[in-house]
Order: structure tokens, then C-alpha cells, then sequence
């Protein structure tokens, strides 16, 4: 199995959202699982791999174009094509779907594991008001709170496949580079930074974008 090992690292304060809340705590808890650790359970910050792999295939589609009929795909100067996610039977033969998967299909060819986060990180608990769509004012009753780690912390976590053809390959890195310019979570920025390609088929022209990959894009 061949796999890109990427580290993601929040842009400012980040959160995400767990769907088991603990009890007493904020309405929208940071995603959390339980690990056996010295005997014990402890939770360990994560972010969940389809979460990731959700995320760089918007991005991937972003980068293969926007302004398409559903009916058709499109070609870009980058030479992908894209259904735009149509939920439809159309969401067939794009490139997009092709390596991030699409229905009918068992096995996709890009797996994305959960990014565990590397070291303990600081909580913060923000307590934000609710907007009325119609006055934009605020919404009487509608205090919650949301709970974010600061900027700093790292996850890393691995996207796995059997083998890319080179214009795949090409896609998902693109794909991993527009994710730094793009929104994860609950609208938080996020960078993201190659560690490691174990890879013996990367062709040399790739091999520059690895290369920029494997710097922070925000300092």
C-alpha cells in the first residue's frame, strides 16, 4: 500500500464538531474518542478521516471547475473533468469520482484515516449567539457554546492507495494544496503539510509539487 503521511494544523482557532457531547459540557464539543492508555481511558482529539477526505474532494472538484451543467463534465486548464458532486447518475465518469470514489463502487482507490492530534492542545469555550436569517439581529434564547483548540496543534494522518495513475496522482495533490486554502470543520482554516510520500512511482514532475507540499503555507 502506497500512502501520503500529512499533518494538518489549524489557522487560528479550529473546531469540530463530536456528535456524542459530554455531559455538562458545550453544545458543540471538539471531536474526542476514547483510547486505552496506561491501563486507562483517555480521549484523544481527532479529526475524522472522512471529514478529510470530504474536504479534499470539494477541494478536488474546485480545482476541476465550478460553472458546469449537471448532465456534463467539464475540463479545465488542469485537464480534470468533474460532475460537480452531482448527486445523480452522472456522478460516474469524472476524474473527481473516479479517484475519490462514486456509486456502485466498493472499493475507491484513496482511503483517508483519522488525523490524530500529535500533542495535548489548549480548550477554549466560546459562547456565541444565534442570528435571526430575516432581522440579522440577534435571536432571543439562542446562547450556545463551542468548544476550539488553538492554533499550533497538529494532527497527522495518512491517505492511503493501491496505485495512482499520474493524472490522479496529479489531482490529489492539487487536491491537498487547495485544502490550505479552503475551510474545514466549523468554517475554520487549516494548513497542511506533506511528511512523507512512500511512493516509488511519483513521476519527477510531481515531484516539485511534493516539494512545495512539504512546507506550512501559513507561517
Amino acid at each position: 500500500m502506497r500512502k501520503i503521511v500529512l499533518s494538518l494544523r489549524p489557522v487560528g482557532l479550529f473546531s469540530l464538531g463530536s456528535t456524542h457531547p459530554r455531559a455538562l459540557g458545550p453544545d458543540v464539543p471538539f471531536a474526542a474518542k476514547p483510547v486505552h492508555k496506561d491501563g486507562k481511558i483517555a480521549y484523544v482529539l481527532y479529526i475524522p478521516g472522512s471529514s478529510v477526505k470530504g474536504a479534499l474532494r470539494s477541494a478536488a472538484s474546485r480545482i476541476a471547475g465550478h460553472d458546469i451543467q449537471p448532465q456534463q463534465s467539464h475540463t479545465t486548464a488542469f485537464k480534470f473533468t468533474t460532475c460537480n458532486e452531482s448527486l445523480s447518475k452522472f456522478m460516474r465518469e469524472c476524474d473527481v469520482c473516479n479517484l475519490f470514489g462514486k456509486p456502485g463502487v466498493v472499493y475507491p482507490k484513496v482511503f483517508v484515516g483519522d488525523f490524530e492530534c500529535e500533542k495535548s492542545s489548549k480548550h477554549h469555550i466560546l459562547t456565541k449567539v444565534g442570528i435571526d436569517d430575516k432581522s440579522l439581529t440577534a435571536s432571543e434564547h439562542a446562547l450556545y457554546s463551542v468548544e476550539y483548540i488553538s492554533r499550533r496543534t497538529i494532527f497527522k494522518g495518512e491517505i492511503s492507495y493501491i496505485r495512482l495513475t499520474e493524472k490522479e496522482l496529479e489531482l490529489l495533490l492539487l487536491a491537498i494544496a487547495e485544502l490550505r486554502l479552503d475551510r474545514l470543520g466549523r468554517a475554520s482554516a487549516i494548513d497542511a503539510k506533506i511528511e512523507q510520500v512512500v511512493d516509488p512511482g511519483v513521476p519527477p514532475k510531481l515531484r516539485e509539487i511534493v516539494d512545495e507540499l512539504g512546507e506550512w503555507l501559513w507561517g
